[in-house]
C-alpha cells in the first residue's frame, strides 16, 4: 500500500494491482520459481489483499465513490482471485 493511502483504506489501487501482477507472474512462471518464493507470494497476496478485501466488504470507501478506484480495485482483486483459485469449479 502506498503510504499516502494508509489512513484512508486497507486495500488501495497499488496493493490491488500488485496482487494482480504477482498472481499473473505466478501463473506464468510458478514452475520456474523456487517453491518457497511461490508460497510466500501466495501467502502475502492472501494476507495483504484478499483477507482485508473480504473482511471489509462494503466498508471500503471507494466502493461508493465516483473515482476509478472502484473499478480498478475490484477488477484487480477479482482477477487475482480467479488466477489463484485452486478449485475453479
Amino acid at each position: 500500500m502506498l503510504p499516502a493511502h494508509e489512513t484512508h483504506c486497507v486495500v488501495d489501487l497499488f496493493s490491488a494491482q500488485t496482487a494482480l501482477h504477482l498472481a499473473e507472474t505466478l501463473i506464468l512462471l510458478e514452475d520456474r520459481l523456487a517453491a518457497d518464493v511461490s508460497a510466500l507470494a501466495r501467502a502475502e497476496i492472501e494476507r495483504r489483499v484478499f483477507t482485508p478485501f473480504l473482511d471489509r466488504g462494503q466498508k471500503h470507501w471507494w466502493r461508493h465513490g465516483v473515482s476509478n478506484w472502484n473499478g480498478v480495485c475490484n477488477g484487480s482483486v477479482g482477477a487475482a482471485f480467479l488466477y489463484l483459485e485452486k478449485d475453479p469449479e
